[in-house]
């Protein structure tokens, strides 16, 4: 039994979106598939206060997590191949995962905003803040590492045999502080990724990243104060996704079947792209 999981982030409907598809090899008629949605939501309690709660949406089942607790937050979903459901977040600005809907809390972090599972660990990818600032974190079953010149993280996915890491990191340059674009393969850190011909000075963040033959990540650089440009990254050269709107932003990625399916918005409106590579040997965006 194999378990095939897509993955959306909507940053302004706050969802994370899973499709698991489930292959029997055995006599199948027709193969069935189910819909994961984390989100997050007020609730009024009793004594007419608001809490913030977390939960997964499946297939119009709504399953919360931590219930009882107050300001849970949820930022991601996985299904493993075993059919094990995992979700990251957090509550009370203590980082977490949760397997089947029992928590995990992890050390040293403030969120977990990424969760995966690789040769039967459990990833977790987040940050930690301190007086100094934001720190880039991981978590391999459940033992803390920092992420080197890493700020925040902000997804993560597991293939090839690695677990690749998409985020932020800061730098101070000519007196300000300065984003720029990192992807971390099995907590190292990966040079910052090339942007446009402007240069490599302008504020930027790997938002998410997916594996298909080669490593996908999208992005944003920052465009003027009140834009951003679409960034998407094939085995770390940059690449321009079209795109009709002003502040066009790329949120998730996900690979399935030959196909990458990006997930954000381009000006207004919620849009997602679909994209393949031009060749095995060219990393650039073939439509």
């Amino acid at each position: 039994m194999a378990f095939k999981k897509l993955t959306y982030l909507f940053a302004s409907l706050g969802l994370s979106l899973g499709f698991s598809a489930c292959d029997k090899k055995e006599d199948v008629a027709e193969e069935t598939s189910s819909v994961y949605v984390a989100f997050n939501y007020d609730s009024i309690t009793p004594d007419r206060e608001t809490i913030h709660c977390g939960a997964i949406w499946n297939d119009g089942n709504v399953i919360k997590l931590s219930s009882g607790r107050e300001d849970v937050y949820v930022y991601d979903v996985y299904m493993s191949a075993h059919g094990d459901l995992y979700a990251a977040g957090n509550f009370d600005r203590n980082p977490l995962y949760w397997k089947n809907g029992e928590e995990h809390i992890l050390t040293s972090g403030r969120a977990a905003t990424g969760v995966g599972v690789l040769n039967g660990k459990v990833y977790c990818c987040g940050y930690n803040t301190n007086f100094e600032g934001d720190q880039a974190m991981m978590w391999v079953d459940g033992e803390a590492s920092e992420l080197k010149y890493g700020s925040r993280c902000n997804r993560m996915c597991v293939g090839n045999g690695k677990c690749y890491i998409a985020g932020y990191g800061e730098r101070i340059m000519d007196g300000e502080i300065k984003e720029d674009a990192l992807v971390w393969e099995n907590g190292k850190p990966m040079s910052p990724l090339a942007q446009s011909k402007s240069g490599v000075d302008n504020y930027a963040s790997a938002m998410d990243v997916a594996y298909g033959d080669v490593v996908w990540i999208v992005g944003r650089e920052k465009a003027s104060t009140a834009s951003w440009l679409p960034k998407v990254w094939v085995d770390y050269t940059h690449n321009n996704l079209t795109s009709a709107g002003m502040d066009t932003r790329l949120n998730a990625i996900a690979y399935e079947n030959g196909t990458f399916y990006i997930a954000g918005n381009d000006g207004l409106k919620a849009t997602y792209w679909t994209a393949t590579q031009k060749s095995k040997t060219e990393r650039r965006l073939a439509n």
